[in-house]
């Protein structure tokens, strides 16, 4: 378990770029997915939702928690 106090900046970070989504990924759920993945589903869908800043794509951690949840089977 991580402290609080010392938590690595990405998982305190309110928005992340599509760099960083996959090691939060990686840190938070242990799921392995390429960064070229993502922009593939960013276009075709089916994945985490994401916002723009000019061209930039930004992920919200809770939409991805939210997304990674939605895919787990039971």
């Amino acid at each position: 378990m991580i402290d609080n106090d010392n938590k690595p900046a990405l998982l305190t970070k309110p928005r992340l770029r599509r760099d960083e989504v996959p090691t939060y990924l990686s840190l938070v759920h242990g799921i392995e997915i390429a960064k070229s993945t993502l922009a593939k589903w960013a276009v075709v869908g089916g994945g985490p939702h994401f916002q723009k800043f000019g061209r930039r794509p930004l992920y919200q951690p809770a939409d991805i928690d939210a997304w990674v949840a939605k895919r787990l089977s039971i």
